[in-house]
């Protein structure tokens, strides 16, 4: 006899922190780090408002889990063991 099993609707959610998910704050940390470092925290604030915007309307118009696509294709993530990189387009046996 088959059994439902109930599955939670966002467990393959991003980690949120307040109101962001974790792609979002990790590129306003990283700024306003470097902002405080080369003392120049105005630029960086500017910089970090005109990135946000252009981030979150490239996510909103894109399918989720965007980031890790492009991440794999270029190389920079492994989509698991079988395929470990996604620059190589042709497998040769």
């Amino acid at each position: 006899m088959s059994q439902t099993i109930p599955i939670p609707r966002y467990v393959d959610a991003q980690m949120q922190i307040l109101l962001w998910e974790i792609d979002e704050v990790f590129p306003i940390v990283a700024l306003f780090g470097i902002g405080i470092l080369t003392d120049l925290m105005m630029y960086m604030l500017v910089l970090i408002f005109l990135l946000m915007k252009l981030f979150s309307t490239f996510k909103s118009s894109n399918l989720d889990g965007i980031l890790m696509h492009l991440a794999y294709a270029h190389g920079i993530a492994k989509l698991n063991l079988r395929y470990p990189l996604g620059v190589v387009k042709a497998l040769v046996h």
